[in-house]
């Protein structure tokens, strides 16, 4: 939700498949994979196990392998949060220019190109670890990744790969199978308790989505105003919390939904 407020904010044209070949001179009988770039200094070791030493690594060497699948066009698209680590001294757009100036089979994202344009018109996403996957696996495509996701635990039982298996699945992404009604029902049905049955109001924090630019003296003075007319006993939050330790559960969840089911 943070990263939202940047992903949007200037996209709002719908692009077909012609259009982005055309506007690239590519051939549009060629399949189009999709390569979405993380930021280099965030969310590297969050989630677990990863093919790659960190998100730059995984997108130099992936970008170096695209190069030269000729049978392939990819447009890749760089993190919209770059612009928020200051400190880096390349970002993703950088990293990826290099590769739009010497490679013809690699192109940017269009900036202003919705995200439900991309889930149409690429054939196979390509991720270490982002959301992406789970979004294009509920839209009937594959994807590649190249790190532990929750959902590919999960749902798809996925393990650690090297990276030649990694390579191989790029190099052979036409033959990748897209997933069954059966995972996409499961992966909606994550999809619902992550935002759903374990989305718990918390009494002692506003309703105010934080992001960088977040008007910080606003959202303290409602904290503020919450922990003033606070009541123990209409905690719902600590209720459920007490329920997690009590039954020693990974997650907390939201009691009141769940009883609903």
């Amino acid at each position: 939700k943070r990263e939202s407020v940047y992903v949007f904010k200037n996209i709002r044209k719908n692009y077909s498949k012609n259009e982005i070949c055309k506007q690239y001179n590519w051939n549009n009988q060629m399949k189009i994979l999709g390569i979405y770039a993380h930021t280099f200094l965030d969310g590297n070791y969050v989630q677990g196990w990863r093919t790659f030493t960190d998100n730059y690594e995984w997108l130099k060497s992936t970008l170096e392998f695209a190069s030269k699948q000729k049978k392939f066009n990819f447009i890749v698209k760089p993190h919209p949060m770059d612009h928020f680590y200051t400190k880096s001294k390349m970002t993703t757009a950088d990293l990826i220019q290099k590769f739009v100036d010497k490679y013809e089979n690699i192109k940017f994202f269009p900036k202003d190109m919705t995200l439900n344009s991309g889930l149409k018109i690429i054939d196979v996403a390509i991720t270490s670890h982002g959301t992406v996957s789970l979004e294009f696996l509920c839209f009937g495509k594959p994807c590649i990744t190249a790190g532990r996701t929750s959902w590919g635990d999960v749902v798809l039982n996925e393990k650690p790969i090297s990276k030649r298996q990694y390579f191989d699945k790029i190099k052979n992404a036409e033959k990748l199978n897209k997933p069954s009604k059966k995972i996409i029902k499961k992966l909606f049905s994550y999809i619902y308790i992550q935002d759903n049955l374990m989305a718990i109001d918390h009494p002692l924090l506003a309703d105010i989505l934080v992001y960088r630019n977040v008007d910080r003296n606003k959202y303290w003075k409602k904290n503020l105003n919450l922990f003033k007319n606070y009541n123990l006993k209409n905690d719902l939050f600590r209720k459920n919390f007490e329920y997690q330790v009590k039954k020693n559960l990974r997650h907390t969840i939201n009691l009141a939904k769940f009883k609903k089911l």
